[in-house]
């Protein structure tokens, strides 16, 4: 009992701040709130249709925040792992390499969106263009073009998370006992094989963590998109929540935004399961 009573209060912040919203908000995502007026319509699953056929905003934001989902993940995985080897490995100051590649994921996602937004100016003052430039190459409009705001936006998410999961993966790569590359070795399996054959299995977990942590991560994001581009241009690069806050603060659509984030619950939730099946399987077929 004096266990219990030691969860309690974590409980109750949970509950209050997590569980009673989240319940709040899918039965306003049947109504017609508009955020002030006491009366309150109810109107089924109208929000729910309207937010993929009405709405200018969520179909096209579900498409971008699920192709940034897509990239970044794919990116971080290639690009972690990888790294996360040669750090593991007995190179020359690891300590601070293993440290300056962590340290882009300490600031507020804030931070570093306004950051390399000041970086990626089109302006005389921007950091990027101005190395370029001493190359003879015209000032590039990074966040005003809507195929090259996308590009800035993974690279932004690669620059401040890729060291993050590379610890991921160190943390999982210190747990292979030495005996397993020893026996590869006896064998004659060259470096590449052992990565192959040793390494990349007993990394599942790992890569299990990293990809539902970078999806996730992913299909949440705002910070990074309004400090770095704004949405734009116009509304090219909107992200669901984007969308959500545009429709449920700025046009007072409180039940329609409501309907879209439950949406984006679901396919978080629905993502997350399918996800921790695949690589439980997995790591049970490694075991």
């Amino acid at each position: 009992m004096q266990y219990e009573i030691l969860v309690l209060p974590a409980f109750v912040l949970f509950t209050v701040f997590s569980i009673l919203p989240l319940l709040g908000g899918f039965v306003l995502s049947f109504t017609d709130w508009n955020g002030m007026s006491f009366n309150v319509i109810f109107v089924g699953i109208k929000n729910y249709i309207n937010a993929f056929t009405v709405s200018d905003y969520f179909l096209p934001s579900f498409e971008h925040t699920i192709f940034i989902a897509a990239a970044s993940t794919i990116l971080f995985t290639l690009i972690a792992m990888p790294l996360a080897v040669i750090l593991d490995s007995k190179i020359l100051f690891s300590k601070f390499f293993k440290a300056a590649f962590f340290f882009p994921s300490v600031p507020s996602a804030l931070v570093v969106g306004y950051m390399w937004q000041f970086m990626l100016s089109s302006s005389s003052y921007g950091f990027v263009n101005t190395i370029i430039g001493k190359f003879g190459i015209s000032p590039i409009n990074w966040t005003g073009d809507s195929n090259l705001a996308f590009l800035s936006i993974i690279v932004v998410q690669l620059w401040g998370w890729t060291g993050w999961h590379a610890v991921i993966y160190i943390a999982n790569l210190q747990s292979i006992p030495s005996e397993y590359y020893e026996a590869a070795n006896i064998d004659g399996a060259s470096k590449i094989q052992s990565f192959r054959y040793v390494t990349l299995p007993l990394l599942t977990p790992a890569m299990s963590i990293s990809i539902l942590f970078s999806v996730t991560g992913a299909m949440k994001m705002y910070d990074v998109v309004y400090a770095l581009t704004g949405g734009g241009p116009g509304a090219s690069t909107y992200v669901v929540v984007q969308a959500i806050l545009h429709e449920g603060i700025n046009q007072g659509k409180y039940g329609l935004a409501n309907a879209a984030s439950i949406v984006l619950f679901l396919i978080i939730l629905i993502f997350s399961l399918i996800q921790q099946n695949v690589m439980s399987k997995r790591e049970e077929n490694l075991s």
